[in-house]
């Protein structure tokens, strides 16, 4: 031990990285008072909470409260799936451990800042006993949740409002998930009054969310609020849906909607032909939600979208990269719809350089006419160095060659579910391609072209098959089967 406590602290910050396990760390710390002094602190860097019994999140809400120094060390927080879901074969109170000494002042300070514009005429016109009484009232329901512990949501929310230094942080999304959004928005929108914010969340770097369930998903407008914050740059998401406008009317209350509805869209709407990714309008009466966000890099896998994610797309000053996989969720859209997303993209044209719209591993599509539209031309996209599509959105349009869409820029270029066999025209597209590639887009590195998983490619005169090395461009035809 003696040898061990001897190394430098970065040595013993490597070792125990390869731990894996908060406990483990620990226990270490516990051996003796100098790597107590060391790695106590440490241990807390980086938390993952996997335990649906709760008691993890529990127990690490109260040590937050009471270990401040631990609490600004967080820097990785990981709420895993199984967080939101209730234990089905013991009460889930039992698990729950609640110490109102320590959490009550965090709720009272939480609810005494919890004002919207929305509520400020009638909280203006509130006295200041009925304002307090009505805190009192929101504290004392919150408190109920919290001990009782089937809102798990608002333990996550209170573990979250603890560590302001937390730069990457993964959420699961339950249904309603009312106080991680109501915080989250206090936190972001300015109150009426320059009210100072519950908490901060300055450092936030990366945003990951998924959805806790196999139908539905996290509608769009649940992740907005986190898209305020100047520090945001990357969300990556898993079973994101389309959200509704944001409508403040869900957070005016002290608790979740009895019934809060799931909004999805008719699936045989016309969009209106200039703003494709905007059927409703919305941009159109509120351009004050565009561009006001520092996001640059948005992942959607397993996701599921009929408007395009217009909101979040526009959302961002300047985005970089953009990856959508269109999953067949429960309840959602049932195809890939990709000419919805181009409108919102070419607001990024000067800036985006990775492009990914397809679908995800599991789905194929069901051949519907909005799969198979052309998604656009990239010809303007100025700094667009890895591009991936399905071929049936960019190849096999008259008069549109595929050298004619894409831009000098390009570096790589995978297009996938390319069924040659039953379309010669897409063979001579492709050979067309190969012909002028070079001259059209120097910079290009990679060429893959791929087929439907399982399905059979000629290999002799058809396509795809093996190119050989043109000058400096090494372009690689692969075939899936």
């Amino acid at each position: 031990m003696a040898a061990l406590t001897s190394l430098p602290a970065e040595l013993l910050f490597m070792i125990t990285s390869y731990l894996g396990n908060q406990k483990d760390i620990l226990n270490l710390a516990s051996t003796t008072r100098a790597l107590y002094a060391l790695l106590y602190t440490h241990a807390f860097t980086s938390l993952r909470l996997d335990d649906e019994s709760h008691y993890q999140l529990t127990r690490l809400t109260h040590v937050l409260a009471t270990n401040p120094e631990c609490a600004r060390a967080v820097r990785i927080l990981q709420f895993e799936p199984s967080v939101s879901h209730e234990p089905s074969d013991v009460p889930v109170e039992e698990h729950v451990k609640y110490d109102g000494g320590v959490i009550r002042p965090i709720l009272e300070r939480l609810v005494s800042a919890l004002v919207y514009p929305s509520d400020a005429t009638k909280k203006k016109k509130d006295t200041n006993n009925n304002a307090n009484e009505n805190a009192d009232t929101t504290v004392a329901k919150w408190e109920a949740s919290l001990k009782e512990g089937n809102e798990i949501d608002l333990w996550v929310a209170l573990a979250l409002s603890l560590v302001p230094g937390v730069e990457e942080l993964s959420l699961t999304f339950s249904y309603g998930s009312f106080y991680i959004r109501k915080l989250v928005s206090a936190v972001t929108l300015v109150g009426p009054d320059g009210q100072e914010p519950p908490f901060n969340l300055s450092r936030l770097r990366t945003l990951s969310a998924r959805w806790c369930d196999t139908e539905n998903g996290v509608p769009s407008s649940y992740i907005l609020p986190f898209f305020r914050l100047p520090s945001l740059r990357e969300f990556n998401g898993v079973c994101i849906t389309d959200g509704r406008p944001e409508d403040e009317n869900d957070l005016r209350g002290d608790g979740p909607p009895k019934d809060e509805g799931y909004y999805y869209y008719e699936e045989d709407y016309q969009p209106y032909p200039e703003y494709e990714d905007d059927p409703e309008g919305y941009f159109r009466r509120y351009p004050g939600n565009e561009g006001f966000s520092d996001v640059t890099h948005i992942t959607l896998r397993d996701s599921n979208s009929e408007k395009g994610f217009p909101d979040l797309i526009r959302a961002c000053r300047r985005l970089v990269s953009f990856a959508y996989e269109h999953g067949e969720l429960g309840g959602g859209f049932g195809w890939l719809a990709p000419r919805r997303f181009y409108g919102s993209l070419c607001k990024h044209k000067d800036w985006l350089e990775e492009l990914t719209i397809g679908y995800d591993a599991w789905a194929s599509g069901y051949g519907h006419p909005l799969e198979s539209e052309f998604i656009g031309s990239f010809k303007d996209f100025k700094v667009l160095k890895r591009l991936r599509v399905r071929g049936a959105n960019i190849l096999g349009r008259d008069g549109k060659m595929p050298f004619d869409l894409l831009p000098p820029s390009l570096e790589s270029l995978l297009i996938e579910q390319f069924a040659a066999k039953n379309d010669q025209n897409l063979i001579e597209q492709l050979r067309e391609l190969r012909s002028v590639v070079q001259s059209q887009c120097p910079d290009l590195i990679s060429l893959r072209v791929e087929s439907y998983q399982g399905e059979t490619q000629p290999q002799e005169d058809g396509w795809p098959r093996y190119l050989d090395r043109i000058t400096s461009c090494a372009i690689e035809l692969v075939d899936c089967a």
